[in-house]
């Protein structure tokens, strides 16, 4: 992520963050080229609340797994897409991790907390959680007004706090996302990427796993790291890969795992499963959630 091009701050001197006071909106968007492949660069401007008032700040943000959804400018064409018509998996019963026996885990209702979904099993294209509720109402910045389920945004809550206490400042950029809006995202990144680099980092609209309004997507207000790989080395990236277990969290798309789960490595993407869910996968030593539940590997879309 270090060869991306990284966009000036339009004023240094307000270049700080506030977790409770940011708003995204597109600047514009630019090509990239990195060393490996084409990456898409999204700046957008963030409202920054700094002491004694207000300043306004760029940052560079890569796009991978449609990390940021913005607010498009009125006058922009969003394309529209036309996804394969896709239907709910067939009911498995896979056998679970030694830690996961005992737990009630089901992977295959989209409405269970436990629930699975990746390249071979989406979601019914209807699917719609409920009790989703604004990440602000409990609390929780999100700089795209994001909502989760109930369970998942009182327990992001737990986890904000929590971060706060260690020294963290976290905003939660992306949470619930219907299937018309992963079409749309899904569609700019091939006309961006292609289609094998755009598979690599976003999911066709009904496999991902936004559209349960279980997973969230994390960044620490503080670092110019955002939603990009370098976040894991970061000491908010690392602070919750090791704690956001306490919470009910999993990191869902760890480092080197690409084969497993389909996606390229995302520390600032996390999965609610429930805390003794959560506990049970951070003892099993599992790095994919598919391994703790004894699922097969989705490295690659489910063929028609």
């Amino acid at each position: 992520m270090a060869d991306f091009e990284k966009l000036e701050t339009a004023d240094e001197a307000t270049h700080s963050h506030s977790a409770h006071e940011i708003a995204v909106a597109v600047s514009e968007r630019k090509r990239a080229r990195r060393k490996q492949g084409i990456g898409l660069v999204i700046a957008v401007v963030v409202a920054c609340a700094a002491v004694g008032g207000t300043g306004v700040a760029l940052a560079g943000v890569s796009g991978q797994h449609d990390a940021i959804v913005v607010a498009v400018p009125s006058g922009t064409t969003t394309p529209t897409a036309t996804p394969t018509p896709i239907s709910a998996p067939t009911s498995t019963r896979a056998q679970p991790n030694g830690s996961a026996q005992g737990l009630q885990i089901d992977i295959d209702d989209p409405n269970s907390i436990t629930t699975l979904v990746n390249k071979q099993r989406p979601l019914p294209k209807d699917f719609v959680p409920k009790n989703l509720v604004k990440l602000s109402s409990v609390g929780v910045p999100s700089v795209n007004d994001h909502s989760m389920r109930r369970e998942a945004a009182d327990a992001s809550r737990e986890l904000y706090d929590a971060a706060g206490k260690a020294g963290y400042h976290l905003n939660f950029a992306s949470g619930y996302r219907s299937y018309e809006l992963q079409t749309e995202l899904y569609t700019e990144y091939v006309e961006q990427l292609g289609q094998e680099a755009a598979d690599a980092t976003s999911a066709k609209p009904g496999f991902s796993e936004h559209q349960t309004g279980l997973a969230v997507d994390i960044f620490e207000t503080s670092t110019d790291c955002i939603l990009e790989g370098c976040f894991g080395k970061t000491k908010a990236g690392k602070w919750l890969k090791e704690n956001s277990w306490k919470y009910g969290f999993i990191l869902r798309y760890e480092n080197g795992t690409q084969d497993v789960v389909g996606y390229e490595y995302e520390p600032w993407h996390f999965r609610y499963v429930g805390k003794d869910v959560a506990a049970a996968y951070h003892e099993s030593g599992a790095r994919t959630y598919e391994e703790f539940v004894g699922a097969q590997a989705a490295p690659d879309y489910k063929k028609p």
